[in-house]
């Protein structure tokens, strides 16, 4: 059955991407089943925040987490596709839902993860400063 609202789009260099995230209201970030994967950490999904779209994850790790407490999408159980459609129908059916969600994406995004915030931490950790102030999210091992 043909869907007139969803596109699968093969790989994309970062103009693509930032082409389609421009023209979408939400992502989907997806990972095979295992478990190690849970513990990822997918350029697709900042992508996603920076964009400030409601973003949608299948691995039940940290970035569930994530979207789960800054409201900023859900998780989706691959193995459960109609608890998918009852978390999705909010957001198709009131679109302030959505729009707040993609606004706090966006939030999220420049609170947690901006480029000048990234930096920061990263001349703190090579100048080895104890001071590292970091969310519960991240985790750095210095040596």
């Amino acid at each position: 059955r043909k869907l007139s609202n969803v596109a699968f789009i093969g790989h994309q260099n970062k103009e693509g991407v930032r082409r389609i995230l421009n023209i979408t209201d939400a992502t989907y970030v997806s990972f095979a089943n295992i478990p190690v994967l849970s513990t990822n950490s997918p350029n697709k999904l900042f992508d996603s925040l920076a964009a400030g779209k409601l973003t949608i994850v299948n691995s039940p790790g940290w970035t569930k987490a994530l979207v789960e407490q800054y409201k900023c999408g859900f998780y989706a159980d691959p193995e459960q596709p109609l608890d998918f459609i009852k978390k999705l129908r909010p957001f198709l059916e009131q679109e302030a839902t959505l729009e707040s969600y993609k606004i706090n994406a966006r939030q999220i995004a420049e609170k947690l993860y901006s480029k000048s915030l990234q930096i920061e931490k990263l001349t703190k950790i090579l100048n080895n400063e104890n001071q590292l102030k970091t969310s519960e999210n991240e985790v750095y091992i210095s040596t």
